[in-house]
């Protein structure tokens, strides 16, 4: 593999993509909304910046005249966290921006389609068809992943476009700035505010961002044809266990409160998936543990985000 596109490079997962792909001698091009982008980068000739936001992604083939690109990572995606995740209209363009990306792909000639898929995906599956299911706002995020998923496979199949969906667990680590679980949770811990949770029964899986750039690295170089990977570990355990490990290494003091939340969601077995799937293929193996991942995660917000905040 020696030169790739990236959507959504600016993003958090993406710009880690990047560094891994960078780091591996693999030729860039950046697909960003913001052309400051990597303006002091090191990468020696290696990365190309392309501006174009999402709803113009039928511009790319003009944009990128490159005919040699090997893999088209699709990582961009607005509103991915919060209020966002149940806009109607966003959640839309998302859906249209996916589709537009494969067209594009195949105009480019790039012989495989990565798309960042989600594991919510599989909880609206399971959730959302039930009798009686009262699904959040927020599930209207996970049904789009979902149909963006199948019409861009539909549309990658139908141009002979080899299509692979690799569908993230959950991502963390340093560079992250938003609503979702871990970095909120850090920060109010960081900051000595109790939190209410909910019971914490749910199985869940985290994985660093190094180790999930690494996957689609791997993914990029030697996965099998049209297949889906599961992009996390093959263990899991419920929320709480992870909540109690960030407690005791920020400060086991901290008052918490499991119960006082309801859930009202999918309880996956993750017997839905095939978390072994990149192991059995690409001998991929999850390298930073999550007590390891959670410190470098701690310190980053420490030194970047709480500075002017904790005494």
């Amino acid at each position: 593999m020696k030169k790739v596109i990236i959507t959504g490079a600016s993003g958090f997962l993406g710009s880690w993509l990047v560094e891994e792909l960078l780091r591996n001698d693999v030729k860039v091009i950046a697909v960003v909304r913001n052309e400051n982008f990597y303006k002091n980068s090191n990468a020696k000739g290696k990365l190309k910046i392309v501006v174009c936001p999402m709803n113009k992604y039928s511009l790319l083939p003009e944009l990128i005249p490159d005919r040699d690109v090997e893999v088209f990572y699709h990582l961009a995606w607005s509103g991915t966290s919060g209020q966002e995740r149940a806009n109607v209209a966003l959640q839309l363009k998302n859906i249209e921006a996916t589709c537009q990306a494969v067209i594009a792909a195949s105009s480019i000639q790039c012989k495989k389609f990565i798309n960042a898929g989600s594991i919510m995906e599989y909880e609206a599956l399971k959730f959302i068809p039930q009798d009686n299911a009262v699904p959040g706002p927020g599930y209207i995020y996970s049904v789009a992943k979902m149909t963006a998923n199948y019409m861009g496979k539909i549309k990658a199949v139908n141009l002979n476009l080899n299509y692979i969906n690799a569908v993230i667990s959950n991502v963390y680590g340093p560079g992250e700035k938003s609503e979702r679980f871990i970095y909120s949770i850090l920060k109010n811990f960081l900051n000595h505010k109790s939190v209410n949770f909910t019971s914490g029964k749910q199985l869940y899986d985290f994985i660093y961002a190094s180790d999930a750039a690494r996957a689609f690295y791997e993914i990029g170089k030697k996965s099998k044809k049209s297949t889906e990977y599961y992009i996390g570990n093959t263990v899991q355990y419920s929320l709480k266990q992870f909540v109690l490990i960030m407690q005791e290494m920020v400060d086991k003091d901290i008052k918490i409160s499991f119960g006082n939340l309801p859930y009202n969601g999918a309880y996956l077995t993750y017997q839905e998936i095939d978390t072994g799937k990149l192991r059995k293929d690409l001998d991929f193996e999850v390298k930073v543990s999550f007590e390891e991942g959670i410190r470098n995660t701690i310190d980053w917000i420490r030194e970047n985000e709480l500075a002017g905040e904790l005494n």
